[in-house]
């Protein structure tokens, strides 16, 4: 504070206080920039988080599947089974694709390709723009006939 009845005849020791405008510009420009920064990582996490959840819930939906399909086959005809439980699950296709058995098992591969066939279980879905899947193989043992 100033002595009462003092005048001030010098500006210059005044002192000044705040930023000026081009600071505040560049500033808030940096701010800008980062805040681009970090939002992207946030949308590359939200779009893992996605990914991760429809994977956790296609994993547990695939071994509902197989387990239904194993208890319905002996009631019904594949076809029939496929089709009542694709209808549970409409966001993910489900495709089965039997094979015969094309894994190398050594001096036992004839008696395994005789006797045995390869089930491939399959569910797909799409995330954004790609399309994501898994699958289960098993090998199933042909009926005598």
């Amino acid at each position: 504070m100033l002595p009462i009845g003092r005048k001030i005849n010098n500006r210059a020791s005044l002192k000044r206080q705040g930023f000026t405008l081009i600071e505040l510009v560049l500033t808030v420009a940096l701010i800008a920039v980062g805040m681009v920064f970090v939002l992207g990582a946030l949308n590359q996490c939200a779009l893992a988080h996605a990914n991760a959840e429809k994977e956790i819930v296609a994993n547990y939906a695939l071994t509902n599947i197989i387990t239904k399909f194993d208890v319905c086959k002996r009631q019904s005809s594949k076809e029939i089974c496929l089709n009542l439980i694709s209808a549970e699950y409409e966001d993910f296709n489900l495709t089965r694709i039997v094979s015969p058995v094309a894994a190398d098992f050594g001096s036992e591969n004839s008696l395994i390709q005789d006797n045995f066939y390869q089930e491939e279980f399959r569910l797909s879905w799409k995330l954004g723009r790609r399309n994501r899947h898994i699958s289960f193989v098993r090998y199933v043992q042909s009926k005598k006939r």
